[in-house]
């Protein structure tokens, strides 16, 4: 029985390959087996012991059969990213070693590029930040103008302060960096009081207390360095206290303040570096106790600014350095807020 079944699926599949080749005309014709009317038992067992052969072949046969007729393999050809390797350095020319390839700039098509994202752009708040922010300030970027502190913005005289500077006529007054502030005026105030050629100085007492006499010296820093050389202001009663001493820029004229009129009130006076018992010249007429200080020549030494008591507050005045009396003088009030301004600065 298993032998016959064997001889049904062998004229099965010879009979699909017949029928595959007369269907395709592709296909080269093939030899047509004329089908066996009987078998003996002879060939049977023939058959039997050859069949596993034969029937192997056919299926090779087959199979090549079908390989041939079936369409050629097309190539596709693909695009990658060119390679393309550095050369070498002069000092490596004869190296055997070839130095790593480098990637082309060039993508195939194949490859998609990366999209450009947008910038982000500052924001109006940062924008805000950084204009809000004290200025950043410099000796020559402040020439000719008039630093000075304030109580502007919530400050308190005389701790609790800001630092500013302001035109020469006291327009456009604005905030600046404290810190660079403090130290550009330590630095330039500790020279108020030097001649233009720096060979002579002014001083006060180092201590004027209110119920002591106080007088001003002039002469060489080395000189009058202890106070007990070179006065320059005349002795009087206990009450005389001259202080706050600046030289002009000019050198012609010191100025100062002096209670010499009036023991309750300050007034700024002048006076010849060069002259002794002297007719000191007074610039203001101030009455009622009245406080005044911090002395400064513009740089040309046309005018001095200082800090007075205005009612209640402290502002910042101005007046003609080269008069000789209040009316001429003509002192008014620069800085004109409604805080309290004081201790100006001329940079020069």
């Amino acid at each position: 029985m298993r032998f016959r079944k064997r001889i049904k699926i062998f004229y099965a599949l010879g009979f699909l390959a017949l029928g595959f080749v007369a269907c395709s005309p592709s296909l080269a014709p093939m030899t047509r087996v004329p089908t066996p009317l009987a078998l003996t038992s002879a060939a049977q067992a023939a058959n039997g012991a050859n069949f596993s052969t034969t029937e192997t072949a056919i299926a090779r046969r087959l199979l090549a059969t079908l390989t041939a007729a079936a369409p050629p393999a097309q190539n596709v050809p693909t695009q990658r990213a060119t390679v393309t390797p550095p050369s070498l350095p002069a000092s490596l020319g004869n190296a055997s070693t070839p130095a790593p390839p480098t990637l082309s700039n060039q993508l195939s098509p194949s490859v998609t590029p990366l999209p450009q994202l947008p910038t982000r752009r500052a924001t109006a708040a940062l924008s805000r930040a950084v204009t809000n922010a004290p200025s950043q300030i410099s000796r020559q970027a402040l020439a000719g103008k008039i630093l000075f502190k304030s109580a502007r913005g919530g400050g308190k005289f005389p701790n609790n302060y800001k630092w500013f500077v302001m035109n020469d006529d006291g327009s456009d007054a604005q905030q600046v960096n404290a810190a660079q502030a403090q130290a550009l005026y330590q630095q330039l105030k500790s020279q108020e009081g030097f001649s233009p050629d720096r060979s002579q100085l002014v001083l006060g007492e180092q201590t004027c207390a209110s119920n002591a006499h106080c007088d001003l010296y002039v002469g060489a820093p080395d000189v009058i360095a202890n106070r007990s050389q070179g006065q320059w202001t005349p002795g009087g009663p206990r009450w005389y206290r001259a202080d706050n001493p600046v030289w002009s820029p000019r050198g012609d004229w010191i100025a100062f303040i002096w209670n010499r009129d009036n023991e309750r009130t300050k007034n700024i006076f002048k006076g010849d570096p060069s002259k002794l018992n002297q007719d000191f010249k007074r610039l203001t007429d101030f009455g009622g106790h009245r406080d005044t200080k911090e002395l400064t020549f513009s740089p040309d030494g046309a005018r001095v600014a200082f800090a007075t008591q205005d009612g209640p507050r402290w502002q910042i005045w101005v007046l003609n350095a080269a008069a000789d009396n209040p009316t001429d003088a003509a002192a008014r009030n620069l800085s004109a807020s409604n805080a309290d301004d004081w201790d100006p600065l001329w940079i020069k």
